[in-house]
């Protein structure tokens, strides 16, 4: 064979090889940056679930949303008798020992003071509790939370349905805790199964 053919094929095996390893390296790159942006996706997604969670389970648990009424606080935080007993009373307790009786009182004062709390009705709740039990069936990561919602909801206010709900999510996290899945740390159950094997 001649010298300058087999050269030539040389260095074309060598630039086709050099182009496929740098090709493979970039889209194990692409891969990792996009694993990780999925990672952060769910994250992201988990956080927004939560927060909607929360929010139900207060509605469910007779919590309604509460609004400051600036004007009435205006009025009655004006210069005056009030106001300077009031800034005395926390200065002394800045100053000195702090007294948890006057802290709870001046507490309940601004506690008058600030929030006017909406009601939320029997309906809502219910259909609040029936909602956090559905998220809780659905995604593994409020199957406990709700779990508790619904209990602590029953203990003082009777939920419709409440052994089926009970039922289905404690069948729910069994079924998650009787699943195979590979133990990574990144996983909550890996964390709370780590003690007990």
């Amino acid at each position: 064979m001649d010298p300058k053919t087999a050269g030539t094929i040389v260095t074309a095996v060598a630039t086709v090889t050099a182009a496929v390893l740098v090709a493979t390296f970039q889209f194990a790159a692409k891969m990792r940056e996009e694993r990780r942006l999925a990672r952060v996706a769910l994250v992201e997604a988990d956080a927004r679930i939560a927060a909607s969670f929360v929010d139900l389970m207060s509605r469910a648990h007779a919590r309604g949303t509460s609004e400051l009424s600036v004007s009435a606080t205006e009025v009655v935080l004006q210069t005056g008798p009030l106001v300077d007993q009031l800034r005395s009373q926390l200065a002394s307790q800045l100053t000195g020992p702090t007294d948890p009786v006057l802290l709870k009182r001046v507490d309940d004062v601004l506690d008058v003071l600030q929030l006017r709390v909406h009601a939320v009705g029997f309906a809502e709740q219910e259909a609040a509790m029936q909602a956090v039990v559905a998220l809780g069936l659905q995604h593994p990561l409020l199957t406990q939370a709700a779990f508790t919602g619904l209990k602590d909801r029953n203990s003082f206010h009777p939920v419709w349905n409440f052994s089926d709900a009970e039922k289905a999510l404690k069948a729910r996290l069994q079924h998650d805790g009787q699943r195979f899945r590979p133990r990574r740390p990144d996983r909550p159950e890996y964390w709370f199964r780590r003690g007990r094997s």
